[in-house]
């Protein structure tokens, strides 16, 4: 269970930085523009719950031994990014010919 926990917790982690990497980062704005303003909240409040959550998954991680911490966290980038590529259209499983 708390593998499970951990891999959900790095999903969601790479997920909302890719979404906010691909849409935000997307168009250069000028530097206080809403654009800029928006995304400077949205990456606070998403640095807030992350460090919350660690504190509060943190008795749970700590029996995961590195290794396993490193394996999952390098599953969940690998699905978070088809994840993110499959609902963006970018990788499709059929042909249009």
């Amino acid at each position: 269970m708390h593998y499970l926990k951990f891999f959900i917790y790095q999903f969601l982690l790479f997920t909302a930085a890719i979404v906010l990497d691909v849409y935000f980062d997307a168009s250069h704005h000028e530097t206080f523009s809403l654009v800029s303003i928006l995304k400077t909240v949205i990456i606070v409040l998403l640095a807030m719950s992350a460090f919350g959550w660690i504190d509060k998954l943190n008795n749970q991680v700590s029996k995961i031994r590195l290794r396993d911490k490193l394996f999952l966290s390098l599953l969940a980038v690998a699905l978070a990014v088809l994840f993110f590529s499959l609902i963006i259209e970018e990788i499709t499983f059929y042909s249009n010919r």
